[in-house]
């Protein structure tokens, strides 16, 4: 089966969706959750919306499907928050405007970190303000 293909079946599942009387683990099956996330993305943030359809007599849609969303956070080990931190640290008399686009250019924007996390990533810039 092509990329394509694989992709068209996933998106015919999504726009049927489970019914209520499909069990969870089902549903998870056809969100697409049981796919391994890629180990260089860290920390692992996986999304899932659950869309549950109520059925009346007849097996007749019966009502608006209830929607529900769910997001796991898989937070970095501390090896990879010192990774991170000897990748992204400004260099001694690097400016904070060049410093801040090599951290642009470089994806950082993409790094999610808890409040706890950034506390521990303090110590990436020189300058006493920051």
């Amino acid at each position: 089966m092509s990329r394509l293909e694989a992709l068209e079946a996933r998106v015919h599942l999504l726009e049927e969706g489970p019914h209520s009387t499909d069990s969870e683990a089902e549903a998870e099956e056809a969100s697409g959750d049981n796919v391994a996330p890629n180990p260089q993305a860290r920390p692992i943030l996986k999304q899932r919306v659950k869309h549950e359809q109520p059925l009346g007599p007849g097996g007749l849609a019966a009502g608006n499907p209830a929607v529900t969303e769910f997001t796991t956070y898989t937070p970095y080990t501390p090896t990879e928050l010192q990774e991170l931190g000897r990748r992204y640290r400004q260099r001694p008399g690097e400016p904070v405007s060049a410093w801040l686009l090599r951290l642009w250019d470089e994806g950082a924007d993409n790094i999610h970190c808890s409040p706890g996390e950034m506390q521990k990533l303090g110590f990436v810039t020189v300058h006493l303000s920051l």
